[in-house]
């Protein structure tokens, strides 16, 4: 039994998967933070526990991630375009807002991409 999980480990899949799963879970970190800021909290501890889902290893479960992840960029998006109103409407500076905020959503963006990624090759792996 041994000899059979050591002959099917790959450890450049593992440190794949491994990075993978640290660049999922933060951006699902990020993603709370942004939800507690709001005092969403229950949905904060949701997204906090969303990343257990990679336990199943069923493409289900990534593609529940994937979805969230967009979903996320999107809720990233609609409150910073309005405070960004409110910052030129009173003369504030906005740009390191809204670099910061771009930067947030492409990596939240980026994330989905590891898992789409990740979905595609295992349909392609079973095919």
């Amino acid at each position: 039994m041994v000899a059979f999980f050591i002959a099917k480990f790959d450890a450049k899949n593992y440190r794949k998967m491994t990075l993978r799963i640290v660049l999922v879970s933060l951006a699902y970190v990020l993603f709370a933070a942004h939800l507690s800021r709001h005092n969403l909290d229950p949905l904060a501890l949701v997204a906090l526990l969303l990343p257990l889902l990679f336990a199943f290893k069923k493409a289900w479960a990534t593609k529940v991630l994937e979805y969230v992840l967009y979903v996320a960029a999107i809720l990233w998006i609609i409150p910073s375009v309005q405070i960004v109103k409110e910052r030129m409407a009173e003369g504030m500076e906005y740009t390191r807002f809204v670099l910061i905020i771009s930067a947030i959503v492409i990596y939240t963006l980026f994330a989905a991409y590891l898992l789409h990624k990740s979905n595609k090759a295992a349909v392609e792996k079973h095919e």
